[in-house]
């Protein structure tokens, strides 16, 4: 009985904090909601397309959800009583999301033939044909010169990403008291290792068909940002677990409360790690392990800059355990799939092939790209006969952006993403 009085004085903290109404607590539920739900609104998306913008383009259908699902967050975070969260600690992701969007306007901007002859002469190329396409099956009124040569994919792309900006700040808004930080992220862990549990079972029955994630990259993807909430908490354990251990009466119950909690939350970091690694995507595995490292010398490092040598010993420990970490992580998997490149030649390897097209299209879109959300329409045109069916990624994100957005978008990532 007490368990239950305390578990509902802890919901109702959670929904009911200081300076807070009843917009408040339901925008916080559907934050969680959304949370939850979030990676199988793709899954429904494989066989549902719908129309959108009335150009003819298609949406898919989870990603209609998650946007519908943003703004209305961020609608019911503004009319609620939610202090807003200062600029300053949100100043780099919004800076780069302000980046992108203005790029993608940009290249949404009608712009004179002449000018884009100079800027993107394939671009102009690539209209000029449009037109003659449309022109021989009747159609009038000629399509107006931009840079995207495919403006309502861009068009989507741009509204995405105001989703994602609108879920940024709503979160940032909503997640002010420290319960509710504490119970997004275990939210955030909870859904992570159902998609790892669910991924184990499907790849136990391969006769069966439909994956929520399409490729294993975009799991892997998502367990990185997991991973990342993981050792949040685990490293707030660390900070505040000797707390626990105030009251207790002897040293053998002082340890118990102080060992089982942080020993929990590093397996739950640890779960997030395994599940990278089950996904045997090596630059996902790479990046994990390097995060994990530079993550531990980082906490170790700046609790310890008072003392010069204790610093210097947890930094060499921090290394030494996110080695351990790594090495647990990456035991009996493919690192970088070598055996994949072994056993396969450079020109024969259809990763290589979807890198190497990726790269011939970005050099007829050198400068400004062929518009966010066009990867798809521009590989087209170098993509070999080897590949059949449509390219929708090309398996690095640097490469996407350099083909998408040019050296400029490349130039923008760069300038806003790294301290």
């Amino acid at each position: 009985m007490k368990s239950f009085h305390k578990y509902r004085l802890l919901a109702r903290e959670a929904l009911r904090p200081e300076a807070s109404d009843n917009f408040d607590s339901a925008a916080f539920v559907i934050l969680l909601l959304f949370v939850g739900i979030a990676p199988f609104l793709y899954a429904a998306s494989a066989a549902v397309e719908r129309q959108f913008f009335g150009g003819g383009s298609v949406l898919t259908g989870g990603t209609m959800l998650i946007e519908l699902f943003a703004f209305l967050l961020f609608a019911m975070t503004l009319i609620s009583r939610a202090p807003v969260c200062p600029f300053r600690p949100m100043a780099i992701p919004l800076v780069c999301f302000a980046g992108l969007i203005a790029l993608g306007l940009f290249q949404l901007y009608t712009l004179p033939e002449q000018v884009l002859e100079r800027v993107a002469p394939v671009n102009l190329e690539i209209y000029h044909e449009t037109n003659d396409l449309l022109r021989l099956v009747g159609k009038n009124g000629p399509l107006k010169p931009r840079i995207s040569i495919a403006p309502i994919e861009t068009s989507g792309y741009l509204l995405f990403a105001l989703a994602c900006v609108a879920i940024f700040l709503s979160a940032a808004s909503l997640l002010r008291s420290r319960l509710r930080r504490a119970i997004f992220g275990a939210m955030i862990l909870a859904t992570a290792s159902i998609q790892i549990l669910l991924f184990l079972f499907r790849k136990s029955l391969e006769h069966l068909e439909g994956e929520i994630f399409a490729t294993r990259e975009q799991l892997a993807a998502y367990l990185e940002i997991a991973l990342a909430v993981g050792f949040g908490i685990f490293w707030a354990e660390v900070l505040t677990n000797p707390d626990r251990a105030g009251v207790a009466a002897d040293r053998s119950e002082r340890l118990e409360k102080r060992i089982l909690p942080l020993a929990g939350k590093f397996a739950a970091w640890a779960a997030m790690g395994a599940g990278i690694a089950l996904t045997q995507s090596g630059s996902a595995i790479l990046a994990a392990s390097v995060t994990a490292a530079t993550l531990l010398t980082m906490a170790l490092w700046r609790r310890s800059a008072r003392s010069r040598r204790r610093g210097r010993a947890r930094v060499v420990l921090g290394l030494f355990a996110a080695a351990l970490f790594a090495g647990i992580v990456l035991g009996g998997t493919r690192f970088l799939r070598l055996q994949e490149l072994r056993s396969a030649s450079t020109d024969g390897s259809p990763r290589f092939m979807v890198w190497k097209a990726s790269l011939e299209a970005s050099k007829e879109f050198r400068i400004f790209g062929s518009g966010l959300g066009t990867f798809r329409e521009a590989v087209r045109r170098t993509q070999p006969r080897e590949l059949p069916g449509l390219l929708e990624q090309a398996h690095s994100e640097w490469l996407q952006l350099l083909v998408t957005g040019g050296v400029i978008g490349v130039f923008v990532r760069l300038a806003v993403g790294l301290p």
